[in-house]
C-alpha cells in the first residue's frame, strides 16, 4: 500500500480553501447587489424594517459575550492534554450558560415588545 501523497493533500486543501473564500465573496457581492433591488421595490421604510428584523438574529448570535470562544479555547487545551471529560464539562457548561442567556434575552425582548406602540 502506498503512503498518502502530502503534496496532493496540500493542493486539495488549498483548492478547497480558495473555493470557500470565493463562495464567501460571491455571497457578500450578492448581498450588496440586492440592496438597490430591495430599496427600489420595497421603498425606504419597508427596507429599513427588514434591515432591523434581519439584524436581530445576528445580535443574538453575537450575544454569547465570547463565552463560546473562551470555551472553545479551553476545550482545545484540555483535549490536547488528553482531558476529554473536562473538555466535555466545559462544553456542556458553556452550552447551558449561552442557552440561559439567550432565553433571558428573548424574554426581555418579548417583554419589551409589549410596550411598543405600532
Amino acid at each position: 500500500m502506498e503512503p498518502p501523497n502530502e503534496n496532493r493533500s496540500l493542493l486539495s486543501r488549498l483548492i478547497k480553501g480558495v473555493a470557500a473564500n470565493g463562495f464567501a465573496l460571491a455571497v457578500t457581492f450578492l448581498s450588496i447587489v440586492t440592496i438597490p433591488f430591495f430599496w427600489h421595490y420595497w421603498g425606504q421604510e419597508l427596507y429599513g424594517e427588514w434591515i432591523i428584523v434581519s439584524a436581530i438574529p445576528t445580535y443574538l448570535t453575537m450575544s454569547d459575550l465570547s463565552f463560546g470562544t473562551t470555551a472553545g479555547s479551553q476545550m482545545t487545551i484540555l483535549a490536547a492534554q488528553g482531558k476529554r471529560l473536562e473538555a466535555l464539562r466545559v462544553l456542556q457548561s458553556a452550552w447551558i450558560l449561552v442557552t440561559l442567556a439567550s432565553i433571558a434575552i428573548l424574554v426581555l425582548i418579548l417583554g419589551g415588545v409589549q410596550f411598543i406602540q405600532l
